[in-house]
């Protein structure tokens, strides 16, 4: 198993979303990693809120086999973005919160411990100003410009509230960022307006946030520039490292319980799971393989 001497060797062999990009992989994709009486279950998905979603068969089946394999005093479900409330069924947590959902439906009615191994918003941040590779306005760009287009998924036009979410989102980076301005707000904005200028050559956001609420913003120059997946532009860049620091902390977490003896199940969107896979091979000690062939009864439940 992983000692501190060999964490960061292991975990700079996390892949990020640019290497991602590039690979074949099944869907869902599934790591089953053993060592001794030790194990790790990490499927990786495309969420979904349908209960009905043929995944979710494949859940129970391997979610039923880990049962089997493991006692409970030595299960802990990893649980994607953050600890919803226990449901009050399982149809119940997949609609309102996904994969999340189910796994504390699980944790709840079969008694088992529980974690999140998400890392907080200064921990990724700190890690990429640590590296020293971009500038912190762009940083803070391309933060603004992924919580926009996230926004803009679900409507393309901004309201009050999300136009002021934006700006306590804009004071969180100054401070931060540790730039101290008097007027966040309007010293960033015009950062942000110039330096989308000078990357797309073209007019990309009004001339104050206030006016995103009557503007129809480009939607798939947004989606371009904030997305971690190519290499476009140094904001795609800053996303790809963004993202591998999230990959690469909730990595850690993993292995930090692993180190305790624990035997992990964990439902993951699909990229995370490729990107950890080499780091978390290196701790078990097993070469890549791939789940190809489930036993998946039509009417499996959990």
């Amino acid at each position: 198993m992983a000692t501190n001497d060999n964490k960061n060797k292991i975990l700079n062999k996390i892949l990020s979303p640019q290497e991602c990009f590039l690979l074949k992989h099944k869907m869902p994709y599934i790591l089953d990693l053993k060592k001794g009486n030790q194990g790790l279950l990490y499927m990786g998905v495309e969420h979904s809120r349908d209960p009905k979603n043929k995944q979710y068969l494949q859940i129970a089946s391997l979610f039923k086999k880990f049962l089997r394999q493991y006692s409970k005093d030595s299960i802990m479900l990893a649980i994607e973005g953050f600890v919803p409330s226990a449901p009050s069924s399982k149809n119940d947590g997949i609609v309102n919160f996904g994969e999340s959902g189910l796994l504390m439906h699980l944790a709840q009615k079969y008694q088992l411990d529980y974690f999140c191994p998400e890392p907080s918003q200064n921990e990724i941040l700190k890690y990429v100003l640590n590296l020293n590779l971009f500038k912190k306005e762009d940083i803070a760009l391309w933060i603004f410009l992924n919580t926009l287009w996230n926004i803009l998924k679900v409507s393309p036009t901004l309201s009050e509230k999300e136009i002021s979410s934006l700006n306590t989102l804009i004071s969180y980076l100054d401070r931060q960022l540790d730039s101290r301005k008097s007027n966040p707000n309007k010293f960033y904005w015009a950062r942000f307006k110039k330096r989308l200028n000078e990357i797309t050559g073209g007019e990309v956001l009004p001339d104050n946030l206030e006016n995103l609420e009557q503007k129809q913003i480009d939607i798939k120059i947004i989606e371009r520039l904030q997305n971690p997946f190519i290499e476009g532009t140094v904001l795609n860049n800053i996303g790809s490292k963004i993202n591998y620091a999230r990959d690469r902390l909730i990595a850690a977490s993993f292995i930090k319980k692993i180190t305790r003896g624990e035997n992990i199940f964990s439902i993951y969107g699909v990229n995370h799971v490729v990107a950890q896979e080499p780091a978390l091979r290196l701790v078990f000690m097993q070469k890549k393989g791939h789940i190809d062939n489930i036993n998946m009864p039509y009417n499996m439940e959990v």
